[in-house]
This record gives C-alpha cells, structure tokens and sequence, in this order.
C-alpha cells in the first residue's frame, strides 16, 4: 500500500488516525457491517420469493392490500383543485372548500344544487313554548312570547299552530289573534277541541291582521285545558316584519289564563 504524499503524521505511520493499520481496521469493520447488511437483506427477499401468492407477500412486506385496505393513523393525500370532477381522492381540505365555495340557493331552487342550512333554516320553521305563560284581569291581546317567525316582503308562507290553554277558561274564555305586517292579506281559521254548548261554534275565522277569534266564558263552560289547533296562510306585501300569535282573556279575571309550555308552531315559506 502506497500512502498518500503529504499524508499527516508521517513520522509514525503505524499508530494515530492517520495509519495504515488504523485505515485497514475502519475497512474491515465497515466491510463486517456490509455483510451482515447483505445477509438481512438477502434473508427478507427469500422470505418473500418464498411467500405461496401476493396477499402472503403484502403481509410480509407490513403492506396494506390492494383490495379494500385498512389504514391507520391519518392518511394523507394531495388535495385536489375546487371543482375538480375524477376518481381522485377528495381530502377533508378539498370536501371544505367546496363546500365554502358553494352559495345560498335561491328560495324555490329544485336542481342539483347543495341545500345549505340557511336555506332549509330559510323556508321552514318550528318553534314552541318552553314555559306556560298567562295573563291576568285583561281583555287587550298581548304577543306571545315564543310563537312568532319573520316574513320577507313578497313572500307567502303557511302556519299552523297547536296550542294548549288551561286554568279557568269558564271563568276567564280566551281571545286569540295572529298579527301580520302592514299590506300583508291573510286568513286565520282555528278549532277548538273543547265541548262547545249548543248555538255556538267552536271553528272560528278572520282575514284581518290582530282581529281576535273569541272563546267566550259561555263557549269555554265544559273546556279546562282546551286544545286549539290554528291554520294561517299570509301574502306579504312590501314591507318585511313578522307573524306573530297574540291571546288575552275574554272576561277579565283576576283567575288567569294561560297557553302551556309545549305548545308550538310550524311554519312553511311556499312561494
């Protein structure tokens, strides 16, 4: 073996970093090392040319089948362009933004758009009464609490109302009213499920905003509690506001009269 000229520590060429016999045992070590690595390797691939078919082969390999693979942890992928159409794989990233770029479909829309929940929240709306609520010794309707919703001008919607009213209604009756925004036509008809004496009626209606459909103490003797089951349909004009239920007392009476929590209300945009 020729060393190097120039080569360091020249003086004393069998011992340090610099020597021969130092250079020749680094050779030997990393050759031991490159067998053993041979060996392992040698050793995996006839394990694999010995598997009987692929699926032995995919297992020995710690790989995921072809067919129907399960995967651990969280898979990644390349996330595809907004709007892309192929058998490419739609990452969580592509699915939110096409789902951000998608709008608000237009009321009455019926095509292959996404019907976001704004739309459907949009057109249909159900509410109810989370707590009894009364009135004492007054005849003036009062809005409800809970059972109102918001129309749009130009808009036509559809209600219906089912509500339960208790305490002394053959000592107090009921009024109950629905109010509309101004130039807005409607109709109200209710029914009332309580055994109505003789000579009167227990369906009542109106087409004016606020007018009150009377239960009289004398129609209300049998009813305690009373079901009332109440159907409106409102054109909007051009001013936007909201329907909202009203009731009060017939007579007045220091005995109040109360719509019960669970009553409720389910309203329906339909042009």
């Amino acid at each position: 073996m020729t060393w190097p000229s120039g080569a360091t520590n020249t003086a004393n060429l069998d011992s340090g970093t610099d020597s021969p016999a130092s250079a020749r045992a680094d050779l030997l070590d990393a050759a031991q090392k490159l067998n053993e690595i041979i060996a392992h390797v040698s050793s995996y691939i006839q394990g694999l040319l010995d598997d009987a078919n692929a699926a032995a082969a995919l297992s020995t390999l710690g790989a995921a089948p072809l067919a129907s693979p399960t995967f651990t942890g969280t898979p990644t992928a390349p996330t595809p362009a907004v709007g892309h159409n192929d058998t490419g794989i739609a990452t969580t990233a592509f699915v939110q933004g096409e789902l951000a770029s998608r709008s608000t479909p237009a009321f009455g829309d019926s095509d292959g758009s996404i019907a976001t929940t704004e739309f459907v929240n949009a057109s249909r709306i159900v509410k109810r009464k989370t707590a009894d609520e009364s009135v004492t010794s007054s005849t003036a309707l009062q809005d409800d609490n809970h059972l109102a919703f918001a129309i749009g001008a130009n808009e036509e919607w559809v209600a219906d109302y089912d509500l339960y009213a208790e305490n002394g209604l053959s000592v107090t009756g009921i009024k109950l009213a629905v109010t509309v925004p101004a130039g807005a036509t409607m109709f109200l008809f209710a029914m009332c499920s309580a055994l109505i004496p003789a000579g009167n009626s227990n369906s009542q209606s109106t087409s004016s905003s606020g007018a009150a459909l009377n239960y009289t103490t004398a129609m209300m003797t049998n009813a305690s509690p009373a079901y009332f089951r109440m159907s409106i349909r409102v054109v909007n004009g051009a001013n936007a506001g909201s329907v909202t239920l009203q009731f009060a007392q017939s007579t007045s009476s220091a005995t109040a009269v109360a719509l019960m929590a669970g009553s409720s209300m389910k309203a329906q945009r339909v042009a």
